[in-house]
Formats: structure tokens, sequence, C-alpha cells
């Protein structure tokens, strides 16, 4: 069998890994793959990190004038762009209703994705305005986009992430 070239293997994997789901709930999400160059360039930091706790929820949906954040306290592992981040990382997620990241009925993020011990990949900003700015040890971030700011840990979009950035072509 002949070895395919390596651009049409990054289609494939492309296609694969930002046009199928990613919620566990089977709910269609919108396709990444237009927003992943934008989401390298804006993002100072992107990390692979895994989940230790996940705040009450704020009950409501975001509005065009409020915010409303959950927050998710994660173990930080590999850091793909960007500064070394602590260990422990406090994300605010904004709530905003169909995002593939949230739940269907409820103002929260999706119970089925955001469970103790799942790995993401997060396109992150450092939060402003953070709850306790003296903690060196946790630090607070937001994520940039609610749709595909975050993406569930996969070999094959790290591998995509990191191609993006080494071309020099964002």
């Amino acid at each position: 069998m002949k070895k395919m070239p390596q651009l049409i293997v990054m289609t494939l994997v492309c296609f694969i890994v930002f046009y199928f789901p990613v919620s566990a709930t089977g709910q269609e999400i919108k396709d990444c793959r237009s927003n992943m160059k934008h989401l390298i360039r804006q993002s100072p930091n992107i990390v692979v990190a895994e989940v230790i706790k996940v705040y009450d929820a704020p009950g409501s949906w975001s509005s065009s004038s409020i915010f409303n954040y959950q927050k998710v306290l994660y173990k930080a592992g590999k850091s793909i762009k960007g500064a070394s981040v602590p260990e422990t990382l406090l994300v605010h997620h904004a709530v905003i209703e169909n995002s593939p990241l949230v739940d269907r009925t409820d103002g929260r993020l999706s119970p089925n994705l955001f469970v103790e011990g799942s790995r993401f990949i997060l396109f992150l900003i450092p939060n402003k305005h953070p709850e306790n700015p003296n903690n060196t040890k946790v630090k607070d971030y937001l994520v940039t986009d609610s749709d595909c700011g975050v993406v569930k840990y996969r070999d094959e979009v790290l591998d995509v992430i990191y191609e993006l950035i080494s071309s020099g072509n964002l």
C-alpha cells in the first residue's frame, strides 16, 4: 500500500478532528477549523490540562451584556504555547447557550464533558480581574472562545496545533 502524501494526511486529520463533535451528547458543534489559526494567534497560553474540580454553575446563560462564568480548576500539563503556567489553573468558562461545551437545558458546562480527570487543550488569556491576585500557586484565566477555546484532548488535535504554530502562517 502506498503512503499518502503528508498534505492529504493532514487534511484528513483536520477533517476528523474538527468536524466531528467533541461533546458526549452527540450534538453537532461548529466547525473549529476556521477559528484555529485565530485562536492560536489570540491566545498567549495554550496548554493541555486535566480537570480537578468543576465549581457550581451560574444557573443562567450569558447574555449580550452580561457574561456568566463557570469556574473549573485544572492541573496544568504540557504547555504548547506561551510561558510556563503554574501547576494549578482556575479557568473561567463563559456559559453561552448552544455552545458545544454546555448542558443543553441548564445554564452550566456539560456535566458529561467536564468531569474530574477529563483532559482538554485550553486556549487561554490571563484574567485581568483575578479572584486572588496574590496567589502565586493558582493563576486565573479566561477561555478565549466559548465554542472552540476548549478542545477535548486528542493527539491528532495537538499535532494540528503544532503544525500550525511551526508553519508560521498564522
